[in-house]
C-alpha cells in the first residue's frame, strides 16, 4: 500500500488510508494516535453505574476477524475512512464446531471511523442467494474533528452498591432521543463526562441514528473499549481502555478514553 502524504485532519488525528501500517500483510489498519490531547476536569464527579458489562470467552478477537473480510471489503472501507481513528470487527456470538464451512452468519461484521467517513460492513445475502456485504457509510468534515482525553480515577476505593439499570442522573433527566434502553444501560457505565460528551450533539430535532458499541479483554480489562453514535448532523466516538483495580468494584473503574466529535455531511449506501 502507497505511503502518500496526507494533510492532518485535525487536533489528534492519526495515520491515513493512504499511509496505512499493514500489519503482518493482513491489510488490517494499525493505528497510531498524536496531537495535543485537552484533559478533562479533575474535579470529582458522580460515579458510573458499574452495571456489569458482560465477557463472551473464546470468541475470536477483532483482529482475527478483521483478517477475514474479502480484501475488496477492507480496502472500500480504508478508502472511504480517510485518516483512521478507530476500528473493529467481530463475527457471530459462537464459533463454529471444526470442520464445519462458515455459513453467512459466520461471516464478521466491521466499523471503520476515520477523518472522512464511518464505514459499517455487514454480511448479506443478495436476490440471487450470493453472499455479499453492504457497506453502510457516514460522510465527515474532516477539519469539524474535536476530541478531549477523559481520566477518570476515583478518589473513594469503596463506593456503595446502586440498584442495576440506568442510575446516572444525567441520562434520567435527559433522555437521549434515538437511544435505546441497551444504549443507555452501556452509556450508563461510563464516567459521566464521556456520557456528556457522547450525548451532548443530539436532541429530538436530531436524535441518534445508528449507534454501536464493542468492547474485548477480561472482566477486570478492557484493553479495547469503543461506541459511536451517530445522528444527522454529529458523530460521537468514545474510545479507550477499562481496568477495574484489584479489591474494587465495577463502579470504581478506571477508565482512560477520548471522546471525539465530527460533523456528518452525507452518507452513502453501497
Amino acid at each position: 500500500m502507497g505511503r502518500n502524504k496526507e494533510p492532518d485532519a485535525g487536533p489528534g488525528s492519526v495515520p491515513g488510508a493512504r499511509d496505512v501500517e499493514v500489519a503482518g500483510g493482513s491489510g488490517r489498519p494499525e493505528l497510531r494516535s498524536r496531537g495535543q490531547l485537552l484533559r478533562s476536569s479533575a474535579q470529582p464527579e458522580p460515579p458510573p453505574s458499574g452495571d456489569h458489562l458482560p465477557i463472551t470467552t473464546g470468541l475470536p478477537m477483532r483482529e482475527e476477524c478483521w483478517d477475514r473480510l474479502p480484501p475488496t471489503v477492507a480496502d472500500r472501507m480504508v478508502d472511504l475512512a480517510g485518516e483512521q481513528i478507530e476500528w473493529w470487527a467481530r463475527g457471530p456470538s459462537t464459533r463454529p464446531p471444526r470442520g464445519l464451512v462458515r455459513s453467512v452468519d459466520d461471516r464478521p461484521s466491521a466499523v471503520l471511523i476515520g477523518s472522512t467517513g464511518a464505514c459499517f460492513a455487514e454480511p448479506r445475502i443478495n436476490s440471487r442467494h450470493q453472499q455479499v456485504y453492504t457497506i453502510d457509510g457516514y460522510v465527515l468534515d474532516p477539519h469539524s474533528h474535536r476530541r478531549t482525553e477523559v481520566i477518570y480515577r476515583p478518589t473513594e476505593t469503596k463506593v456503595a452498591p446502586v440498584q442495576t439499570g440506568v442510575q446516572v442522573p444525567t441520562l434520567r433527566e435527559r433522555p437521549v432521543p434515538g437511544l435505546d434502553p441497551a444504549a443507555m444501560e452501556l452509556l450508563s457505565n461510563l464516567p459521566v463526562r464521556a456520557q456528556k460528551l457522547l450525548t451532548t450533539p443530539f436532541s429530538v430535532e436530531h436524535p441518534v441514528q445508528h449507534r454501536q458499541w464493542h468492547y474485548e479483554g477480561a472482566a477486570n480489562r478492557f484493553d479495547v473499549f469503543a461506541v459511536v453514535l451517530i445522528g444527522a448532523e454529529h458523530l460521537t466516538l468514545a474510545h479507550g481502555s477499562r481496568v477495574v483495580p484489584v479489591g474494587h468494584t465495577e463502579q470504581a473503574s478506571h477508565w482512560s478514553l477520548v471522546c471525539r466529535r465530527a460533523k456528518v455531511v452525507g452518507q452513502i449506501h453501497e
